[in-house]
């Protein structure tokens, strides 16, 4: 069987960002010991030694391009031929209050990630003394579709208990994006998509 050598310029330009990171890691060490470099010559790094890491830098950047240039971008045949159909795809995710976080209750054909964030705002009068604090949650959940799947709709329920607004920002055959502009506490989710 013959050797096929491929040529990765990703591979190349991440070894020159190595290279370029040990150079300037032994001049930083060798810097604090004299005595180190006047007894063994070979270890002085200063001169021509300074540009290396530059000359490093810009090779990668240089490989980076050339990959982004010449390199294959092409799909994996077997992403290319397999037409997503409709999967039956669900997540139900209970919600508590508080810092505690969500668990999963169910899930078909997903996959997901939740993000809390918390935003504090402070009032102030006119002599900068505070008045009042008031904290903002708002919830990101993030839905993959294990297996690419095609839908009409993605639903959005709340078992009965009242969601605070949402928007869906993005919705695809492999994964979803949906932001709640307020906290989530005490509930159940049914995430769902419809044929």
């Amino acid at each position: 069987m013959p050797f096929k050598f491929k040529l990765d310029f990703n591979f190349l330009a991440v070894g020159a960002v190595v290279i370029a990171g040990l150079t300037q890691a032994a001049q930083q060490a060798l810097t604090g010991t004299p005595a180190l470099v006047k007894k063994f010559p070979a270890l002085d790094l200063t001169g021509a030694w300074n540009y290396a890491p530059l000359i490093c830098l810009v090779a990668a950047g240089l490989l980076v391009l050339a990959q982004r240039i010449f390199g294959s971008t092409k799909t994996p045949p077997s992403e290319t031929n397999r037409a997503a159909v409709f999967i039956p795809s669900s997540a139900k995710i209970q919600f508590a209050s508080g810092n505690v976080w969500p668990i999963h209750v169910a899930t078909e054909n997903i996959s997901w990630y939740v993000v809390r964030n918390q935003i504090q705002i402070d009032s102030f009068d006119a002599a900068i003394k505070p008045l009042s604090t008031q904290t903002i949650f708002t919830w990101n959940l993030f839905v993959s579709f294990d297996t690419p799947t095609t839908y009409g709709q993605l639903a959005i329920d709340g078992n009965g208990a009242a969601l605070p607004s949402y928007e869906v920002k993005i919705s695809t055959q492999r994964f979803a994006v949906i932001t709640f502009a307020g906290d989530l506490t005490n509930l159940v989710l049914t995430v769902k998509i419809i044929k």
